[in-house]
């Protein structure tokens, strides 16, 4: 029976590492704009703060993940009241609204730069291959929790393929500048700067708990919460540190590239990287619109009632990416990178904090009252 448990957890894990690394890879990942702004603009030090920051995150997803199987929290505002309890009136209104903003930003943009890409490299109309991404994000929200975490993992496997291909051979083309750069410590800002920045990414990053706790239910010992949380964190620090250390090697050259890693991706004269750059890009893009779709999806299918079980998760994902679309076309998407920085400093005292010091403590009462009550 152990052995049973065993082989069931590994799936698990998997799937909720790779729904994680699914909503963390998305157009600011595959591009490289993310990495330059919160890392490589602090040269050498992207050599290891990938790795911190992806750990932080992982110790408030494994607590928010117990706290979900505990207290049977699937969906962010379940988990947001209870994290926010007694004062969840008001801090989780102020939580959701950071959610569903990042959440509409990041699907807006994979929206935009999805239909952008199916017209360079396939002639697509751009509204055609916008519709192509809203009909593939549709149809995978719509089958729920299990086809969620099935295609991420099925995407992340695909994206960790690629993106160790790609990565390995631009970090083998800028070695030399990497080696260099570690050696003297090359740092363009501050020391404090470069922790900040880190700090700043997984705050940022951590606004997709609600992503995690829409595929929870999977969860079923504290085994699988643990599992799934060093599952996620080897492969998100892993993939995170490899596009850095790539980038490394091309500082500071990609600071002012638009789409860093296609400046390295071109200067590597390897036709089947571009090829293979641009496939990332496509489902990175996807695999993130799944993940921001699928939280609020969850979240009012379970609050609303009308239609049948099916229909109503493809009414609202359907609703969600069309606003999400409207807001792209006013210029919310020049400020992507501006809304970023500064949703994360909130998210720093309002969900990694409160996930790792008030769940932990909210997890550790419940955890007192099972023992009293056995």
């Amino acid at each position: 029976m152990e052995q049973q448990t065993k082989k069931r957890g590994i799936p698990v894990a998997l799937g909720i590492g790779s729904t994680w690394f699914a909503s963390h890879c998305g157009a600011g990942f595959a591009s490289g704009t993310q990495e330059v702004a919160f890392f490589l603009s602090r040269a050498w030090f992207s050599a290891f703060l990938p790795f911190v920051s992806m750990g932080i995150l992982a110790i408030a997803y494994y607590i928010s993940m117990e706290l979900s199987r505990e207290f049977g929290l699937y969906n962010y505002k379940q988990w947001s009241d209870k994290i926010y309890s007694p004062y969840q009136k008001i801090f989780s209104i102020i939580w959701e609204i950071a959610y569903l903003s990042v959440g509409f930003i990041a699907t807006s943009a994979c929206l935009a730069v999805g239909g952008e890409l199916l017209l360079q490299k396939l002639n697509i109309p751009y509204y055609i291959g916008i519709v192509i991404v809203f009909v593939v994000v549709t149809i995978i929200c719509m089958y729920g929790a299990k086809a969620v975490v099935a295609a991420s993992t099925a995407m992340s496997i695909a994206l960790i393929i690629m993106v160790v291909f790609v990565t390995v051979a631009g970090i083998a083309s800028g070695w030399e500048n990497s080696k260099q750069m570690i050696a003297d410590r090359v740092i363009y800002t501050s020391v404090g700067d470069a922790w900040w920045r880190m700090l700043v990414y997984a705050g940022y990053q951590c606004t997709f708990i609600g992503t995690l706790m829409a595929v929870a239910e999977s969860v079923k010992t504290k085994a699988n919460s643990r599992n799934a949380a060093i599952v996620g964190w080897l492969i998100n620090a892993v993939m995170l540190g490899l596009v850095c250390f790539m980038l490394m090697g091309y500082m500071p050259a990609v600071k002012t590239e638009t789409l860093p890693t296609l400046y390295v991706v071109d200067r590597l004269g390897m036709p089947v990287l571009q090829v293979l750059y641009s496939v990332i890009l496509f489902i990175a893009l996807v695999s993130t619109a799944v993940c921001c779709v699928f939280g609020p999806t969850q979240k009012f299918s379970m609050q609303l009632k009308f239609g049948t079980e099916r229909s109503r998760p493809a009414i609202i994902s359907i609703t969600y990416m069309v606003l999400a679309l409207a807001l792209s076309t006013v210029g919310l998407l020049a400020l992507v990178q501006k809304g970023y920085y500064y949703v994360g400093i909130a998210n720093i005292p309002f969900t990694i904090l409160a996930a790792i010091f008030i769940g932990g403590y909210k997890l550790k009462k419940k955890r007192a009252a099972n023992k009293e009550a056995a």
